[in-house]
């Protein structure tokens, strides 16, 4: 929801004032850790704002929802300005590709172009850098779960290992092994169902 609108945005105005204003912040955001961002997104939208509870999980599931966001979009930010640079580099070379000029020359919109085809070219990259870093954002839940007060796994690890508990952080280890591996494999199967080629490699 943040990296590919932004990533299509910076592709498609490559060297214009949208495309420096997105590295700049995407640059940004590759800078700063999970932490401090949780503590910037409670002291604007919490403290200052009070659109977001500080802390808590909440007790229906609209409540958690609601109290998850701020959790949710600090470990985003994290990995987002890395899925973006990925999609605005490989939408800059699909656009220039010869099948979007016979895309033009039929007379396709200019939206169809850029969604149905260059799009579908584009995001495998991005893809791929996502699936990479899901070790790197599942981590990241560990340090952002202890910022905002969640009773997650990342808390009951950090608790664990306090308390040397060392089966709970040996359980807790194996379920987000078992999270990454699942993602990595629906990284994979993505790329199947989005690149012929791949499917083709993979059938033949």
């Amino acid at each position: 929801m943040i990296a590919i609108p932004a990533g299509l945005i910076a592709g498609t105005r490559q060297g214009r004032g949208a495309d420096h204003a997105l590295r700049v912040i995407a640059t940004a955001g590759l800078g700063l850790p999970s932490y401090w961002t949780g503590f910037i997104l409670i002291l604007i939208f919490a403290v200052t704002f009070h659109i977001f509870p500080i802390a808590g999980y909440g007790n229906t599931w609209g409540a958690r929802l609601y109290n998850l966001f701020l959790p949710a979009l600090t470990c985003a930010l994290n990995v987002a300005p890395l899925v973006m640079r990925a999609l605005r580099t490989s939408l800059g070379e699909a656009l220039g590709a010869g099948f979007i000029d016979t895309a033009r020359a039929k007379g396709l919109p200019g939206y169809v172009v850029l969604l149905s085809h260059a799009l579908r070219v584009a995001i495998l990259p991005a893809l791929n850098v996502l699936g990479l870093n899901i070790g790197f954002l599942v981590g990241n839940t560990v340090l952002v779960e202890n910022v905002f007060a969640v009773p997650g796994l990342g808390q009951l690890m950090i608790n664990s290992i306090g308390t040397r508990d060392y089966p709970t952080i040996q359980m807790v280890t194996l379920m987000f092994g078992v999270v990454v591996v699942l993602i990595y494999l629906l990284t994979d199967l993505g790329q199947i169902m989005l690149d012929p080629r791949v499917r083709r490699s993979e059938l033949g």
